[in-house]
């Protein structure tokens, strides 16, 4: 009989597997994940955004029409939330290892990095920050970049179930 990844009769494996082998086996693969370079980039990437984002909050009393105030406070938590997207969508990509899943987390990680960058652009223009951060951020997400393009190169294609949305088949 053919597997069936739908099938919850196909649990048995897991009834006799020893929790401490389960919690060994995690804990090697959340290493693994974590030791990617596409991983340690983005974590580098969350922090440099806290960072900027911690430093141009300070700043922001100094603004003082309320609306302003607003744009650039959203612009500060998006960029974050952003960040944030990037090493999270990575875990995902890799825990699920389906082609399918592995590029729809792909595509997340692509557009939150985009938007990273074009905010570096618009923080430039309505905040004072020293432009030579918002440039070092800017080379980051290059380097995070090119690190993903290699990654996304060794998503398998044979290994995926369709899924009915007929999407990179």
């Amino acid at each position: 009989m053919a597997y069936d990844p739908f099938n919850d009769d196909n649990d048995e494996d897991f009834e006799d597997m020893d929790e401490d082998a389960i919690r060994e086996e995690l804990r090697k693969e959340d290493e693994r994940i974590e030791k990617l370079p596409v991983m340690k980039k983005a974590e580098e990437i969350v922090s440099l955004v806290d960072t900027l984002c911690d430093a141009m909050q300070a700043d922001d009393d100094e603004k003082t029409e309320d609306s302003e105030k607003m744009m650039f406070r959203h612009m500060l938590e998006q960029m974050r939330g952003d960040s944030y997207i990037l090493p999270a969508k990575i875990a995902g990509a890799e825990g699920g290892d389906l082609y399918s899943i592995r590029m729809e987390n792909a595509v997340f990680i692509k557009k939150a990095a985009s938007d990273i960058r074009s905010a570096t652009y618009s923080l430039g223009m309505i905040s004072d920050v020293d432009k030579k951060y918002l440039e070092m951020l800017r080379n980051e997400i290059d380097v995070f970049k090119k690190l993903f393009v290699e990654w996304i190169k060794t998503f398998s294609k044979k290994n995926d179930i369709d899924d009915g949305w007929g999407l990179w088949e």
